[in-house]
């Protein structure tokens, strides 16, 4: 098998060289002289294996060439060859043989690569998902980590201003209000800012929609404890413990 796969090779390659100088009068001949041992050649043109692995082993200039050769995108030129000498029916069959190998030898390989490219993106597609999940899932916990230190500090502040109260009175609770009020917008700052670092970090194109009716929502509710808030302090005194 060695032994034949090297004059495939060189004759794939002449017919190679041929459609990259399909004008140069000096392989014109040598294809001319070549074709009819060619013909001779029953093992080499029935030779499958060989031809398969050569055709397999040419870079993608080669392969393009040598389909241009053999009719595939555009003019055959090898079966041009074979009508324009005066040959044997039997080297015409075994001609017919080693072009057909070639051919669907080429058209193998053409499925392969189609193949080939479709896994390769496929797994660019899947890697670039895993990676963004991993970088998501990290950022999602950072977010919520620093949201949840947040969140627990102002509980905190929070129940030291209530614990502090020993009275309840009116001006007390407008108080509470005036703080929850502030407390509200200041969380709510709090929770963007991190939303939007997430959204920068991740989408750097993409900007960050807020929803305008919610932040709305939260900026009356805020108000609306704030102006109670400091009407109780107005009318009732100041904070007493």
């Amino acid at each position: 098998m060695e032994t034949q796969e090297r004059p495939v090779e060189m004759i794939l390659m002449l017919f190679v060289d041929y459609a990259q100088r399909i004008d140069n009068s000096v392989i014109n001949k040598k294809i001319k002289s070549i074709i009819p041992t060619l013909g001779k050649a029953e093992k080499i043109c029935k030779d499958y294996a060989g031809i398969s692995k050569t055709v397999y082993g040419f870079n993608d200039i080669e392969f393009e060439q040598l389909k241009l050769f053999f009719g595939m995108d555009g003019e055959d030129y090898f079966s041009g060859f074979i009508s324009s000498l005066e040959l044997e029916n039997k080297e015409k069959d075994n001609l017919q043989h080693f072009w057909r190998h070639v051919v669907l030898s080429c058209y193998q390989r053409q499925y392969i690569d189609s193949i080939t490219k479709n896994v390769k993106e496929e797994a660019d597609e899947a890697r670039s998902k895993v990676n963004s999940i991993y970088s998501e899932f990290v950022g999602i916990l950072g977010v919520f980590t620093a949201l949840s230190f947040a969140l627990m500090g102002s509980v905190q502040v929070f129940g030291n201003i209530l614990k502090n109260i020993n009275n309840p009175t009116m001006g007390n609770i407008g108080y509470v209000l005036v703080v929850g009020g502030l407390y509200l917008i200041l969380i709510y700052l709090i929770t963007m800012t991190l939303f939007l670092a997430m959204k920068k970090v991740f989408n750097k194109n993409i900007k960050y929609k807020f929803d305008w009716a919610f932040t709305f929502l939260i900026v009356v509710v805020s108000v609306v404890l704030i102006v109670i808030g400091m009407l109780l302090i107005s009318l009732y005194g100041h904070l007493t413990c």
